[in-house]
């Protein structure tokens, strides 16, 4: 029988000679998982110092707000969730539908009802479903509130749909100056007017379709 070399004795059995010798730190791992263990742990950690500080007090509302009773009463309620889902997109179709509706008589597309009276008729439900809309809102995060507030999807959605409100209540306070008609007050009142609908209805279906696409996300994932 020939000679083992000394590399050959300190081979494990089954792993070859090119491995071996040239795999040491592999070898190494292998045969120590709390090594691996500790290092990929090591790696979270640096991922979590290189975040920063900035997005602590964030994480650390989403916990209190996790473990608040507001927050327990409303998952512990298996009824509310359905119907807070139900009425929020209800509410959020009712107020594109007003925006249409005011935007199509500014823009003079449709009937001819005086834009005073569709505007005294319209804004009433507008507002009632912008409150709605921002109540089941509210419950709709704190069902989830880890799932929803550090979604950046999400966070998109509120920005969108902050400024939605604003120019909504701006279009708001602009049609009840120009009423009873956009034409009698000038034509570049008449444009500003037109622009603000368009914007405040952009803003809106920007608003429905970063929600949408949200929603779409969860159920897929």
């Amino acid at each position: 029988m020939g000679r083992t070399s000394e590399s050959e004795h300190q081979r494990p059995f089954g792993v070859p000679c090119n491995v071996a010798k040239s795999g040491a730190a592999v070898l190494t791992l292998a045969s120590a998982p709390g090594i691996v263990k500790q290092s990929s742990q090591a790696l979270i950690d640096a991922s979590n110092a290189h975040a920063g500080h900035a997005g602590r007090p964030m994480i650390a509302f989403v916990q209190w707000l996790q473990g608040s009773p507001w927050s327990l009463a409303v998952r512990q309620t298996s009824w509310l969730i359905p119907l807070m889902q139900t009425l929020h997109i209800l509410a959020n179709g009712l107020v594109l539908s007003v925006i249409i509706m005011i935007d199509l008589r500014v823009w003079r597309r449709a009937g001819a009802e005086p834009l005073s009276d569709r505007v005294r008729r319209l804004l009433p439900w507008l507002w009632t479903a912008l409150a709605v809309l921002t109540a089941t809102g509210l419950v709709l995060v704190l069902s989830t509130p880890r799932r929803t507030l550090l979604d950046t999807t999400f966070q998109v959605k509120m920005l969108i749909m902050a400024v939605a409100i604003v120019a909504t209540v701006a279009l708001g306070m602009l049609l009840r100056r120009i009423a009873p008609e956009p034409a009698t007050t000038g034509r570049m009142t008449s444009i500003v007017a037109s622009v603000a609908g368009a914007a405040t209805l952009l803003l809106w279906l920007g608003a429905t379709i970063a929600g949408r696409g949200r929603w779409i996300a969860n159920v897929i994932g």
